[in-house]
Formats: structure tokens, sequence, C-alpha cells
């Protein structure tokens, strides 16, 4: 059986989070959480 395996390399230096947007219950808060969720649900589209 075939099966076609994709593989991809997240580079995260750091952890960060914008504590103020966070507070203020901005959804589009910049944290490497969002970030890292973010690019996976693009590789595996």
């Amino acid at each position: 059986m075939d099966q076609e395996y994709k593989i991809g390399i997240i580079d995260l230096p750091t952890f960060y989070i914008d504590f103020e947007a966070y507070r203020n219950r901005d959804p589009n808060y910049k944290s490497s959480s969002n970030d890292v969720k973010k690019i996976l649900k693009e590789f595996n589209n």
C-alpha cells in the first residue's frame, strides 16, 4: 500500500503571548499557540 506523508518543520524560537490583547478578549490576540495552530491548519489543507 502506497501512502503519502507530508512532513513540515515549525521553527519556534520562543513562546510568546500578547497579554493585553488577551485580557481585552481580542479573539485574534498573538500567541505562539495560536500561531502554531494556524500553521498546522494551513499545512493540513
